[in-house]
């Protein structure tokens, strides 16, 4: 069990809480303190966990690249400070890797609930739970918020990739590497974590531009594996497309009446792609936050649209200097 924290607090205690009252626990649990302020490696200690302490603050990949490189056991469980197992959730990975010989990595998601009570913190929850649960079984990539290795195929492709600083997609980087490499990974919905995330309107799209959509953009355009696996679906760029062409259609209509027509056949497309979430936004949180939930759906689209060509422009950078 991996942990990587930098200035945990009470997430922390959650997260180590619910790993000591597993079902399994015959566990090697292991927090590296990624340059931490606070009390988070007390916290750990107090929990019986074994302790890696960074000279510096580095970043999640290079955290868990030295916590694997100490730990002794054939399979590697990788969680985040901020997420908390469900009592059987670490006897299931281990139960499927004893079935199967030949897998190689499995993932799960996070539970539909989490404890923060605000709607940007609840709403990401959702499209986490639900973009996992609908998603194909046989994945290429990973997630670190609850997925585990063999430790063979972790070493085989070098673990993270370090050059990613912060938290940001060094898991779906990593995944892609084991895929690419003719690795088995699963993505398996019964294996579930509870996410302590709290997210703002702020929070949330810096998070969601400049750690997920940029940096993942730039990894698509370079790597080999299938465009139709978790957030990269068909329906999604259709429905990123349709998102830019009803906001240019209701600007034109402003100063130009045709513009409308651009809008009213955008739209439905728009929420046609979406309806499935949809259907499940009013199901599980109910008709309130299901209307809440469409507009900031739409304002996802937006943003990542512009998170999207950023993410070319980095390409492109990194296209001219590995021509140097």
């Amino acid at each position: 069990m991996v942990i990587p924290v930098y200035n945990g607090g009470a997430t922390l205690a959650a997260c180590l809480g619910a790993l000591r009252a597993s079902t399994r626990q015959d566990l090697e649990l292991i927090v590296v303190d990624d340059g931490s302020t606070d009390a988070s490696v007390t916290l750990a200690e107090a929990h019986g966990a074994r302790v890696i302490r960074m000279e510096r603050n580095g970043g999640p990949a290079r955290a868990r690249n030295r916590g694997a490189a100490v730990a002794k056991a054939p399979i590697l469980f990788f969680t985040d400070a901020d997420v908390a197992v469900l009592p059987e959730t670490v006897g299931k990975i281990l139960s499927r890797f004893e079935a199967d010989p030949s897998l190689d990595a499995l993932f799960g998601s996070y539970t539909l609930e989490t404890p923060d009570p605000g709607f940007f913190s609840i709403y990401k929850n959702v499209v986490h739970h639900y973009t996992h649960q609908t998603s194909r079984e046989e994945a290429a990539s990973f997630w670190t918020g609850c997925g585990a290795i063999r430790r063979a195929a972790f070493d085989a492709v070098g673990g993270f990739d370090e050059g990613y600083g912060g938290a940001t997609i060094e898991d779906i980087e990593l995944g892609s590497r084991l895929y690419a490499s003719g690795r088995k990974i699963r993505l398996l919905k019964d294996i579930q974590a509870t996410h302590h995330k709290r997210y703002t309107f702020t929070s949330l799209l810096m998070s969601d531009v400049f750690n997920r959509a940029i940096p993942w953009t730039a990894l698509m355009l370079r790597r080999t594996g299938p465009r139709n696996d978790l957030n990269t679906t068909r329906s999604s760029a259709i429905a990123l497309l349709t998102a830019y062409t009803l906001l240019l259609g209701v600007l034109l209509g402003l100063v130009w009446a045709p513009g409308w027509a651009l809008a009213a056949v955008s739209a439905p497309i728009f929420f046609v792609c979406n309806l499935p979430f949809y259907r499940f936004l009013w199901s599980a949180k109910g008709p309130g936050f299901a209307v809440l939930g469409v507009a900031a759906n739409y304002w996802f689209y937006l943003y990542s649209g512009v998170g999207f060509w950023l993410g070319v422009l980095a390409h492109l950078r990194w296209r001219l200097g590995q021509g140097r």
